[in-house]
């Protein structure tokens, strides 16, 4: 009896690195839609791709960070704002809702924490807005994964 369950012990371990391991790495998708640009901004955060992030800010929002240095800065300056543990957090990005040029896209963060039977996780819930221009889409702001003053430089 006693080997039997340390049999099934180390067959539960092994499961647990095996979907460890080979869990699916996320990747780009084509920039081609609302839901889209948001999996790549909150990606680009992710990796720490900052060039590819600052691409997807609509530029004539009010604070508009004038060059990648200067979005990079707003990052560094603000940390706790941009931090996306890739192994403790996912996200489910709803579909858009859109009304002509502007998009507002659903995304729910899963925190995971802890460690095996003391661990858990909790959902947050935010919203990105979006504005078409031209062709692209555009995001001119966000309920997380922002820094207020791009939204409105006056305020800060």
């Amino acid at each position: 009896l006693l080997f039997g369950i340390v049999i099934g012990i180390v067959a539960l371990v092994i499961a647990a690195f095996a979907v460890l391991l080979l869990r699916p790495r996320l990747e780009y998708v084509a920039d081609d839609t609302p839901e889209h640009i948001v999996h790549n901004y909150l990606l680009a955060l992710q990796r720490e791709d900052y060039d590819r992030a600052y691409g997807y800010l609509q530029p004539d929002i009010a604070g508009y960070p004038r060059s990648v240095d200067r979005f990079r800065a707003d990052i560094n300056q603000n940390q706790w704002q941009f931090n996306i543990d890739q192994d403790r957090s996912t996200f489910e990005i709803a579909p858009a809702a859109i009304n002509a040029t502007f998009a507002t896209v659903r995304v729910t963060q899963r925190v995971f924490y802890g460690e095996g039977l003391f661990g858990g996780s909790y959902d947050s819930d935010f919203s990105v807005s979006l504005r078409q221009a031209g062709p692209a889409w555009k995001i001119t702001e966000s309920d997380q994964f922002w820094y207020p003053c791009w939204s409105d430089r006056g305020s800060c």
